[in-house]
């Protein structure tokens, strides 16, 4: 019995590392979309708050329309693990909406700063 539950944690310990772990090896770029960024401040806010993640190694503006910034973010692991990071910020919100068609590897995912 013991061994059986050694060895069921021992899988999921190797699930969630997959899921989290980070990569040197494996870099690349995602760009996201944060829709209300009203002010300079919270610029700078959503930009540190961006840099200071784990799975990324640099931020950078790519465009702004009104509200709506465009970030290009060079990551360290997958974006798989950057998303699921993000899942447990309260900082920053992704927004799905229901009726959109899903999200395939052209679009960009929309994210609201400071908003449940």
């Amino acid at each position: 019995m013991l061994l059986m539950l050694n060895e069921a944690l021992a899988d999921i310990t190797d699930i969630i590392y997959q899921q989290y772990a980070l990569s040197t090896t494996n870099s690349n770029e995602l760009q996201i979309d944060v829709a209300n960024i009203a002010s300079l401040e919270e610029l700078i806010a959503v930009s540190d708050f961006l840099a200071e993640l784990s799975a990324v190694e640099s931020v950078q503006l790519v465009s702004v329309q009104g509200t709506n910034h465009r970030f290009k973010l060079s990551l360290l692991g997958s974006q798989q693990s950057l998303l699921a990071s993000l899942k447990l910020s309260e900082e920053l919100n992704r927004y799905i909406d229901p009726l959109a068609v899903p999200i395939g590897k052209d679009q960009v995912a929309v994210f609201y700063w400071g908003e449940k």
